[in-house]
C-alpha cells in the first residue's frame, strides 16, 4: 500500500506514521506468542527492507537524501522501534535479518556523511540521530553499560551471538571512522562562517550534540581497539601539525582555525568514548575498555596512551605566557574543550579506587591510580594539574567561559572524594589557594562567586583543623579585603552611585555570597562569624542602594544563600538571634524601598528570572522556616528545654507581611514564581496554624485566598503544596473545638476549601498525583465541617437529573459510611482509617464517570 501513496504528501505521510506505529508493537500485544511475533517480524523486516532499498537507489548523495527526508526519518523510525520492541531470538531467526542490518548500516553511514551539508539540521540530521539511536539499542544487548549483565547468550546460541557481536564490531567501527572523517570535514567550513553557532546561541557542543556522540562512544566501545587505533591515529596528525603551526611563522592563520577545530571535535569524541558523565555520581572506567587495557602490554597500552596524548596536548597549549604572541593563537574555544574533557576523564580515571571493580587493569592502577601496591602515579598527575590550574588561569584571565571551566573542573574534583582527598593532600594545593587569593582581582568578576565557593568547599574537607582554619584566614582577608577597600573608599557616601564603586560593592558582596554557598557542617561557624562581622554594612548598603534593584537583589541572595547553607545544629542561639534580627532589619528596608513601587509586568517577564527580588525572598523566608527544624533531632535528643531560641514564625511572618501586597495575579502568572508563593504559603500554615489568630485581619485573609487560588491552579505542583495546607489546618480547628477554644474565623475559608475541593474532585480534570493529599484533606473538611458537606453535597445532587441522582446518593452514601467522624489528633489524618482510601478511590471512579460524561 505504501509504495502506492508514498508520492502523495498528505497519503504517504499518514501511511508511513501508521507503519511506525505498528513497528512499535510489543510482545504483549501478542500475548507473548512467540509464532504471532516471528510472523509479525519478518513482514515488518521484509517491507521496512524494501523502503529502506528503495531510498538507497536514489543515490547516496545529500540532495537526493534531503528529497526524500519524511520517507528517510519515517524508515529509520521504523527500524529503530523494530530493534527497540522484537526480541533478539526472533530477529536472528529471521532469514533475511542481517541484510536488513546491512541496508541500515549503510543508510546511517550515508545519513552521517551527508550531515556535512545539512547546514540547517534538517531531515538528514534527524534521520542521523535515529539510526545511531537504532544502533545503540543492538550494541546495548551485546555488551550492557558496567555491571549491567548481558542476556544476549541466554536468548542466543553461541553461534548466533558470535556472529551477531563480530557484526556489530565491524558496523561499530565503520559509524565511528566515518563520524570522526565527517566532523573533520565539517570543521573545514569554519571559514565559511562569520561567527561560530556554539558562541551566538551559548550553549556548548557537548550539549548540543550530546546524545549524539553518547552514541558514537558507546559504538566506539564495542570495537575500542580499532577505533582508538583510528583516533589515536588522527589525533597523532592534527597535535604535530598544530605543533609545527607555532614554530613555522609561514602557516596562514586559516590553518589554525582548521585545526583548532578539528581537534575540538576529536576531544569531544574521545571524551564520550573513554568516559561517561555519570551525572550526581562517580562514573565507572567502561568494561570493554578495563579489559583491552589489561590484554595489552604497559607501553602499548591504547587507554593510557591516548589519555597520555591529550594530557600532553593539554600542557603544550598551557605553556605560553599569557601576553605572548603564542597565547594569542591558542582557541579558547579548544582549550574550554580540553577542561571539560579532563573533568569527565578525572571523574573515572585518576586516583581509581581499586576496590570498586571486579577486574581492574594494572596499567591504568599504575599510570593514574593512588600511590600503593599498584605504584599509581596519580598523585603526581594531581600535582601537574594544579599547576596547569594555575597557569591556565592567568593565560585566559580575560576569558569568562574558559574561567568558568576550570572552576568546573575543579569543583567536580573537589565533589569527588577521591579526588579531593588527593587534591588536599597534594604539596601544590597550598600554592594553588595561595595563588587564587592573591591573584583574584585579576580575574573576572564574573567568577569570583564560584571560584571563592569552590576553593573553600575544597578546604573545608582538610582533616587538619590548623591547615584548614589556615586556608580559611587566606580566603576571609581576600574576601574582607575587597570589602574594605569599597567601603572605606574616599567620600563613598557621595561616590556611591559612580558605576565602577557599586560594581565594587557587588562584587564583594558576590564573594561573601560565594562563602554562604559554601556552608556546611564543618564550616558554618568558621563562615557565620566572618560574615556577621558585616551584617551591619550589609544593611547601612541596603539603605543606601534603595533606588539600585541590583544591589537590593543581591543582598537578598546573600542572605537566602545563608540561611539555606548554613548548618543550624551549629549556630548558638544568640547567633541565630543575630541573624534573624538583619534579617528583619534587611526585609523592612527591603519593604521601605519598594512600598507603592509599580512593576512593568512585561519588562518583568522578558528577565530570565522574572520578579527576581521577590523571588528571593520567597525562598530566604521559606529557608527561615526550615532553619527551625533543621537540628530537630539533636534537641530532641537532650533533655533541656531550650528557652532563648528565636521566634521563627515571628520573622517569618514579619516578611510574608511585607512581601505580600506586592504580589499581585499577574505575577503569579509566572510558575516558579506562583511554586515559591504557595509552597511559602503552605509552609507557614502547615507548621504555624496557631499564629493565625494573631494575624492582621487582610494577611489572614490574603494567605487563605492564595490557598484557595493555588488548589484551583492549572499546575498540579501548585495543587498538591495547596492541599498540603488543608488537612493540618482543618486538623487544627477540630482539635481547637475540642479543647473549646475559638476558632470560628478559619471556617469561612475551609468552606470555600471545601466546595473548591468538591468541584475539583467531581467536576474538573484530576490528575492521580493528586488524589492522595485530596483524599487527606477531603477527610478532614468533612470531619470538621460536617454540615456545610451536607450541604454541598445535597445541592450537587439536586442540580443532577432524576436518573443521575439515585446513583450519586448512593455513591455519596457509601463514602460517608467509610468516612471516621472523628479525626485522630496528629496525622496523617488518614492514619488508621481502614478501607477510607479504597472507598474514596471506588467514589471517584463511580461519581466522575456520571458527571464528567454528558
Amino acid at each position: 500500500t505504501y509504495s502506492l501513496v508514498r508520492s502523495d504528501d498528505v497519503l504517504g505521510h499518514r501511511c508511513r506514521q501508521c507503519l511506525v506505529q505498528l513497528a512499535g508493537f510489543k510482545q504483549e500485544f501478542f500475548n507473548h506468542d512467540q509464532n504471532l511475533i516471528r510472523a509479525y517480524t519478518e513482514t515488518m523486516i521484509h517491507g521496512t527492507l524494501k523502503i529502506v532499498s528503495d531510498i538507497l537507489s536514489s543515490g547516496y548523495d545529500p540532495d537526493g537524501l534531503n528529497e526524500q527526508g519524511p520517507q528517510l526519518l519515517g524508515a529509520i523510525q521504523m527500524v529503530r522501534r523494530l530493534l527497540e520492541n522484537v526480541p533478539l531470538t526472533i530477529l536472528c531467526s529471521v532469514h533475511d535479518f542481517f541484510q536488513f542490518l546491512n541496508e541500515v548500516a549503510r543508510l546511517t553511514i550515508s545519513c552521517i556523511r551527508a550531515t556535512v551539508g545539512d547546514l540547517d539540521e534538517g531531515w538528514i540530521s534527524e534521520a542521523c540521530n535515529e539510526c545511531l539511536d537504532a544502533w545503540v539499542i543492538l550494541a546495548d544487548e551485546i555488551q550492557p553499560a558496567y555491571g549491567g549483565e548481558s542476556q544476549m547468550k541466554s536468548k542466543l546460541s553461541q553461534s548466533e551471538a558470535d556472529q551477531l557481536t563480530q557484526y556489530m564490531k565491524t558496523v561499530a567501527y565503520q559509524i565511528v571512522e566515518i563520524y570522526i572523517a565527517t566532523r573533520l570535514e565539517q570543521a573545514n567550513l569554519i571559514l565559511e562562517e562569520e561567527e561560530e553557532d556554539e558562541i551566538e546561541s551559548g550553549f556548548k557542543d557537548w550539549d548540543v550534540y550530546g546524545d549524539q556522540l553518547t552514541c558514537v562512544g558507546t559504538m566506539g566501545r564495542l570495537n575500542p581497539h580499532q577505533s582508538l587505533l583510528y583516533l589515536q591515529r588522527i589525533l597523532h596528525e592534527q597535535f604535530e601539525r598544530l605543533k609545527a603551526y607555532f614554530t613555522d611563522i609561514s602557516r596562514t592563520d586559516h590553518t589554525l582555525i582548521i585545526l583548532n577545530e578539528q581537534l575540538h571535535w576529536i576531544t569531544l569524541i574521545a571524551g564520550h568514548i573513554l568516559a561517561d558523565a555519570g551525572k550526581g555520581e562517580q562514573p565507572m572506567i567502561p568494561e570493554s575498555l578495563m579489559h583491552l587495557s589489561g590484554s595489552q602490554n604497559f607501553e602499548q597500552d591504547q587507554i593510557t596512551s591516548v589519555s597520555r596524548q591529550f594530557l600532553e596536548l593539554f600542557r603544550f597549549l598551557s605553556s605560553f605566557g599569557p601576553n605572548t604572541v603564542e597565547a594569542s593563537n591558542c582557541s579558547p574555544r579548544l582549550a574550554e574543550t580540553l577542561l571539560w574533557f579532563l573533568e569527565r576523564w578525572c571523574k573515572s580515571y585518576l586516583l581509581i579506587d581499586e576496590n570498586e571493580y571486579g577486574y581492574i587493569s594494572p596499567n591504568i592502577a599504575k599510570a593514574f591510580g593512588r600511590s600503593g601496591p599498584s605504584e599509581g602515579q596519580g598523585p603526581h598527575i594531581i600535582d601537574f594539574l594544579i599547576e596547569q590550574m594555575k597557569t591556565n588561569f592567568m593565560l585566559w584571565n580575560a576569558d569568562t567561559n574558559v574561567l568558568l571551566q576550570i572552576i568546573q573542573w575543579l569543583n567536580t574534583c573537589g565533589t569527588l572524594p577521591s579526588l579531593k582527598t588527593g587534591l588536599l593532600h597534594s604539596s601544590g594545593f597550598p600554592a594553588l589557594v595561595q595563588f587564587v587569593t592573591s591573584n583574584m582581582q585579576q580575574l573576572p568578576e564574573a567568577v569570583h562567586n564560584s571560584l571563592v565557593q569552590t576553593i573553600v568547599t575544597i578546604a573545608s574537607g582538610a582533616s587538619d583543623i590548623t591547615v584548614r582554619q589556615n586556608y580559611f584566614d587566606l580566603i576571609f582577608a581576600m574576601v574582607e579585603g575587597s570589602f574594605t577597600s569599597v567601603l572605606q573608599y574616599p567620600d563613598f557616601a557621595q561616590q556611591f552611585q559612580r558605576v565602577d564603586v557599586m560594581n565594587q560593592v557587588l562584587n564583594a558582596l558576590e564573594m561573601c555570597d560565594g562563602l554562604a554557598l559554601a556552608s556546611q557542617f564543618n564550616n558554618t561557624q568558621a563562615i557565620f562569624t566572618f560574615c556577621s562581622r558585616f551584617f551591619e554594612s550589609f544593611l547601612q548598603l541596603m539603605n543606601i542602594y534603595k533606588n539600585v534593584p541590583e544591589v537590593q537583589l543581591q543582598i537578598l541572595q546573600l542572605f537566602e544563600d545563608l540561611a539555606g547553607r548554613l548548618d543550624f545544629s551549629n549556630l548558638r542561639a544568640e547567633q541565630k538571634q543575630m541573624l534573624f534580627g538583619v534579617v528583619v532589619e534587611i526585609l523592612k528596608s527591603f519593604g521601605s524601598a519598594n512600598q507603592g513601587k509599580k512593576r512593568q509586568h512585561s519588562q518583568e517577564e522578558e528577565q530570565d528570572r522574572p520578579y527576581a527580588d521577590i523571588s528571593t525572598v520567597l525562598v530566604l523566608l521559606f529557608n527561615i522556616m526550615a532553619s527551625e527544624f533543621e537540628d530537630f533531632n539533636r534537641q530532641h535528643a537532650n533533655t533541656s528545654v531550650i528557652s532563648d531560641e528565636p521566634d521563627v514564625a515571628e520573622v517569618v511572618l514579619y516578611g510574608v507581611n511585607i512581601v505580600l501586597p506586592m504580589i499581585d495575579l499577574e505575577m503569579l502568572k509566572i510558575p516558579k514564581l506562583c511554586q515559591e508563593y504557595i509552597r511559602l504559603v503552605t509552609r507557614i500554615i502547615e507548621r504555624f496554624p496557631e499564629k493565625l489568630a494573631g494575624l492582621p485581619t487582610e494577611l489572614f485573609n490574603n494567605l487563605m485566598s492564595s490557598l484557595d487560588f493555588g488548589i484551583s491552579h492549572d499546575i498540579v505542583d501548585i495543587n498538591i503544596s495547596s492541599l498540603h495546607a488543608v488537612a493540618p489546618l482543618a486538623l487544627w480547628v477540630y482539635k481547637q473545638e475540642q479543647s473549646h477554644a475559638n476558632a470560628d474565623f478559619v471556617k469561612p475559608a475551609l468552606k470555600k476549601f471545601m466546595q473548591q475541593l468538591l468541584n475539583m474532585l467531581l467536576f474538573q480534570h484530576l490528575d492521580m498525583l493528586v488524589v492522595d493529599v485530596a483524599g487527606e484533606s477531603f477527610l478532614a473538611l468533612t470531619c470538621v465541617q460536617r454540615d456545610e458537606y451536607m450541604n454541598t453535597v445535597n445541592q450537587v445532587i439536586a442540580q443532577q437529573s432524576t436518573d443521575v441522582q439515585t446513583r450519586l446518593y448512593h455513591a455519596f452514601q457509601q463514602l460517608d459510611q467509610a468516612t471516621p467522624k472523628q479525626l485522630p489528633l496528629s496525622r496523617p489524618v488518614s492514619q488508621g482509617t481502614s478501607g477510607f482510601k479504597e472507598a474514596f478511590l471506588n467514589f471517584l471512579v463511580d461519581v466522575r464517570s456520571v458527571l464528567r460524561i454528558k
